[in-house]
């Protein structure tokens, strides 16, 4: 019997291009056959923004943020305005909609091993005020100079030089308590964001 990884190779092949495959399911005689058309498959940063406790006391949201794709920075975005929007609405006259956010939320990069440091700096954008300092890399002569991140910003030498429109604060720590979820094989640009939150007392890390 071939392994998984066996079987995966044989499967890839060029989008659109069709694959012939058998196999037998229990209660069935015979071998089955199916053909299957090849395509892209694309893995979303974020497969999972829900609600864990939604009353008037206070509302919970989850978002599983599995990998920093080029999506993830929007995908974070669409994701805490979603919980944002089903949170209820605090009875107080002196409360905007936008004050009546989330009482925690939990953030859960569990086996998320990284990918574009630009999208961490987004999503990190979103729970800090613009140009707050992230922190910063140690490069290699003068093809990978020192570098500096700031929150809203994409350049990556000069904080006040931005190369598009800054990513604006959505939560705010004083008044959503976030939790960071992880484990060992929280990595690269997850590693950064979840020691930006660390540094800056945003929320409380939980796991290794």
């Amino acid at each position: 019997m071939p392994s998984l990884e066996e079987v995966r190779q044989l499967l890839l092949g060029i989008p659109g291009t069709t694959v012939e495959v058998q196999f037998t399911r229990p209660g069935v005689d015979g071998l089955q056959t199916i053909n299957i058309k090849r395509g892209v498959v694309q893995f979303p940063s974020v497969p999972c923004a829900t609600m864990l406790k939604e009353t008037t006391d206070g509302s919970i949201g989850y978002i599983r943020l599995r990998r920093f794709g080029a999506d993830a920075g929007e995908s974070m975005k669409a994701a805490i305005q979603s919980l944002q929007s089903k949170a209820p609405q605090e009875v107080s006259p002196t409360r905007s909609q936008q004050d009546n956010t989330l009482a925690g939320l939990v953030l859960d990069l569990r086996d998320n091993t990284g990918g574009e440091l630009f999208e961490a700096i987004k999503v990190a954008s979103l729970f800090v005020p613009d140009n707050t300092y992230l922190g910063s890399s140690k490069g290699e002569g003068s093809m990978m100079p020192n570098q500096s991140y700031y929150s809203g910003k994409l350049d990556l030498a000069q904080a006040d030089d931005p190369v598009q429109e800054p990513t604006q604060q959505m939560i705010d720590p004083d008044k959503t308590h976030v939790v960071i979820l992880t484990n060992k094989q929280t990595a690269s640009a997850s590693e950064f964001l979840a020691g930006v939150f660390q540094d800056l007392d945003l929320g409380v890390i939980v796991g290794n």
